[in-house]
C-alpha cells in the first residue's frame, strides 16, 4: 500500500473572510451526493459535486462554494451546522476540510496522498472518523481542535462506515474487505473481530447500531452487526437506502415516478417491504438521495435539481421543484477597452456600464470562448474541432478566419497574430497580415505556449525522459530550438503582460508562469517570471502545496492569482491584496480601465473597482436577455 502524507494545513483560520452566500433558487450545477436537515430551523442543506453548500428554506437557497474541486464525500456534525468535506482534484490532491457554515469559514484542512472511503462523525461529535485505504489505516481527528489522535492503536484498513455507541465508549467499524471491529475507544482494545459480507458500498446503520444496510450491485443488503450474519438481501435496481427515525428505507425510480419502501420485521425477521409512499414527479429525474423528515420527503438528482413533497395521508403524492432558474450560464466574457463582451452558450452580449443592461449581439451554437486581438472579438471552441471567427461589428455576424485540425486547447493574442495549440502536441500562428497559418512547433505533450514577438516562441510542455526538458525556446524564423534550463519539474501556465497602456514598460521584456517543484519530497507551486532576453528565471512566490487549478494574470505591472486561496488578489511588491471573495469562487479574471470583473465557478460576473476589496455587484444573464444584479 503507498504511504499516506498527511499535512496540517490549516487550523481555525480561513482565507476566505468576506466570504458572502447568494440567496437564489438556482440548483447545483452536477449530482447531489447528500441532503442533511438544519439544526436550527426548519430549512435543509443540499451538497453538490460542483463544490457547493445549499442551504433551503421557504424555496430559496442560501448559496456558498466550498471547492472547485469535486467534492467527492461529506459529513454534517449531529449538533452543528458544521461539515466535514473531502474533495479531490483527481490529481493525488485529496483534501479533508471542516466548514462552520454559521460563519462561511473554514476551520481546518488535512491533505493526503490517496482517498478516502469514508467520513463519520462519532455520537458526540468529539471525533471525525475518516477511513482510508491506505496503511495509515482509520484516520481520528479531534474536532475541537482539528489535530489527528490516535485513540486505537491498531491500524485497522479499508474502513467503509464507522459508529460510536452514544457514550462514545466503544466504536464498530466495517471494512469493505469484509470485517466488522469493535474496539474500546477509552482504551484503544480490540473487543471482537467478525467476518461478514465484503465489499459494500453506501453503508449505514440502523436501530441502535443493531444491523448496518449496504448496496453491493443492485442487491440490498441487512447484515446484524454483532453476529456479521445476512439478515436480509433484496434486488432492486438502483435502489437509494436511507434512514428515518433508526428505520431503514429504501427508494426505486421509474421514469417520473419514485417509490418508497419500508422495512418491517417481526420477531427479528425482516419482512418484504412495504410501500411508504409513491411520488409524482413533473419531469423525469435521476434520484441520488432522500430525505425523510415529519413533514417532507426532499429529494436530491443527478441533474443538481431539489424537489420537495409534503407528506399527507395519501400514498400517492406530487412532487415539487424548488430549484429553478431562468439564468444562461455565462461561459466566458472579453474586455476591448471599455466593452464588455459576455457569451453564454446560446448568446454573445456586450454592455458598457456596470449599471447598464446587456445588447444582444447573435445567437450561437458552436463556441465556448473569446479571445481579443487589438480592437477585434475573436470567437473559437475549446477542446473541439472548430472554427475559428472574428465578430464583425458594423455587420453584427461571425466571419470565419480558420478551422482547426484537431481540438484546440490554447488559443492566445499576440500582436496581428494568433497562436494556436491543437492536440497538445501542434502550434501554429495565424497571421492577420496575410491570413496565412504556419507550423511553428511539433511536439508531445504541449502544456502552454507564449509568443512574445516576431521570432521568440516560448514553450512548456512534459517530458519523457531526464534528458528532455520542460521549457523550450523555438526561433520560428529559423526553426532554432533550445532547450533551456529550469529549476522546476512541470510548467502549466505561461503568459505576458496584459496592460492597457501603449507603452512598453520593463515587465514586457519578461514572461510568467506557475509551476510546480519538489524539494526534500515537498512539492510546491511557484510563480516565476522569465528574463527573453537572457532566459533567466525569477521566483516570485512560493507555495507549499499544489495548486494545478490557479490562474495568474499580469497587469500594469503587478500580478493577480488565485492559487491556493478561494480569493484573488494581488501580489505587491510588499504585501497581498485580497478581494473579498464572492458566493463563487473565481475562474477567469479581466481588467479595463475602471474596473476588475471575474467569472466565476457557477457562471456569473462579479465587479470590482481597482484598489478596492469589495465586491460592487455581481451579475447574471436572464433567459429573457436581461441582467439580473445582485449588490
Amino acid at each position: 500500500m503507498k504511504k499516506l502524507l498527511i499535512v496540517f494545513l490549516l487550523t481555525l483560520f480561513s482565507l476566505n473572510s468576506f466570504g458572502q452566500s447568494r440567496i437564489t433558487t438556482i440548483p447545483h450545477e452536477d449530482d447531489v451526493i447528500a441532503i442533511f436537515p438544519s439544526n436550527s430551523n426548519d430549512s435543509f442543506f443540499s451538497v453538490g459535486t460542483d463544490g457547493f453548500i445549499i442551504e433551503w428554506e421557504n424555496n430559496k437557497g442560501k448559496h456558498f462554494q466550498i471547492t472547485n474541486n469535486k467534492i467527492k464525500k461529506v459529513a454534517k456534525n449531529p449538533f452543528k451546522n458544521e461539515f466535514a468535506i473531502y474533495e479531490t482534484d483527481l490529481n493525488n490532491n485529496n483534501i479533508l476540510s471542516v466548514w462552520d457554515w454559521d460563519t462561511l469559514e473554514k476551520k481546518y484542512s488535512h491533505s493526503f496522498s490517496d482517498s478516502i472511503l469514508s467520513i463519520n462523525y462519532s455520537k458526540k461529535s468529539t471525533y471525525l472518523i475518516l477511513g482510508t485505504t491506505t496503511e495509515q489505516g482509520t484516520i481520528f481527528i479531534d474536532t475541537s481542535n482539528g489535530k489527528i489522535v490516535n485513540p486505537i492503536k491498531e491500524k485497522i484498513f479499508m474502513i467503509g462506515y464507522a459508529e460510536t455507541a452514544t457514550s462514545e465508549k466503544n466504536i464498530f467499524t466495517y471494512s469493505v474487505s469484509g470485517n466488522i471491529y469493535y474496539h474500546n475507544l477509552q482504551n484503544g482494545q480490540l473487543l471482537k473481530k467478525i467476518k461478514t459480507e465484503l465489499g459494500l458500498d453506501n453503508i449505514l446503520s440502523f436501530r441502535k447500531n443493531k444491523y448496518i444496510a449496504g448496496l453491493k450491485n443492485d442487491n440490498i443488503l441487512i447484515i446484524n452487526s454483532i453476529t456479521g450474519k445476512i439478515e436480509y438481501s433484496l434486488t432492486s435496481s438502483n435502489p437509494i437506502i436511507f434512514t428515518y427515525q433508526d428505520e431503514l428505507y429504501y427508494s426505486t425510480n421509474q421514469n417520473k415516478k419514485i417509490s418508497i419502501f419500508k422495512f418491517n420485521s417481526s420477531t427479528e425477521k425482516f419482512e418484504t417491504p412495504s410501500i411508504y409512499k409513491n411520488i409524482s414527479f413533473p419531469k423525469s429525474e435521476n434520484i441520488t438521495n432522500v430525505l425523510l423528515t415529519q413533514e417532507k420527503i426532499i429529494f436530491g438528482t443527478k441533474s443538481g435539481n431539489i424537489y420537495t413533497s409534503k407528506i399527507l395521508e395519501e400514498t400517492s403524492l406530487v412532487a415539487e421543484l424548488i430549484s429553478n432558474t431562468n439564468i444562461q450560464k455565462i461561459i466566458d466574457f472579453q474586455y476591448i477597452e471599455d466593452d464588455l463582451f459576455i457569451l453564454t452558450k446560446s448568446h454573445l452580449y456586450v454592455t458598457n456600464e456596470i449599471k447598464s443592461n446587456v445588447i444582444q449581439l447573435l445567437s450561437h451554437e458552436n463556441f465556448t470562448k473569446l479571445l481579443s486581438n487589438n480592437s477585434n472579438l475573436i470567437l473559437w471552441s475549446q477542446d473541439n474541432n472548430s472554427k475559428v471567427s472574428i465578430f464583425d461589428k458594423e455587420s453584427k455576424k461571425v466571419i470565419p478566419l480558420f478551422t482547426s485540425k484537431g481540438e484546440i486547447s490554447s488559443l492566445k493574442s499576440f500582436g496581428s497574430k494568433l497562436l494556436c495549440i491543437e492536440n497538445n502536441s501542434t502550434i501554429y500562428t495565424y497571421n492577420f497580415e496575410n491570413n496565412k497559418i504556419t507550423q511553428v512547433y511539433y511536439g508531445n505533450g504541449i502544456q502552454d505556449a507564449v509568443l512574445v514577438n516576431d521570432q521568440d516562441l516560448f514553450v512548456a510542455k512534459s517530458v519523457n525522459s531526464n534528458n528532455d526538458s520542460i521549457l523550450l525556446y523555438v526561433n520560428i524564423k529559423t526553426k532554432e530550438t533550445v532547450p533551456l534550463k529550469t529549476k522546476f519539474k512541470f510548467i502549466y501556465s505561461l503568459t505576458t503582460q496584459n496592460s492597457l497602456s501603449k507603452e512598453k514598460t520593463q515587465e514586457d521584456n519578461f514572461i510568467y508562469g506557475i509551476a510546480i517543484n519538489e524539494e526534500k519530497n515537498k512539492q510546491k507551486t511557484i510563480i516565476f517570471k522569465l528574463d527573453v532576453a537572457t532566459k533567466e528565471e525569477f521566483i516570485l512566490n512560493e507555495f507549499d502545496k499544489i495548486d494545478l487549478n490557479g490562474f495568474i494574470k499580469i497587469h500594469n505591472d503587478e500580478i493577480y492569482t488565485n492559487i491556493l486561496s478561494p480569493q484573488f488578489y494581488s501580489l505587491k511588491k510588499s504585501s497581498k491584496q485580497y478581494y473579498h471573495r464572492n458566493h463563487s469562487l473565481p475562474l477567469k479574471i479581466e481588467f479595463n480601465a475602471d474596473n476588475i470583473v471575474t467569472l466565476n465557478q457557477d457562471k456569473s460576473l462579479t465587479w470590482y473597482e481597482h484598489n478596492s476589496p469589495a465586491v460592487i455587484c455581481d451579475w447574471y444573464i436572464t433567459s429573457d436577455h436581461n441582467v439580473l444584479e445582485y449588490e
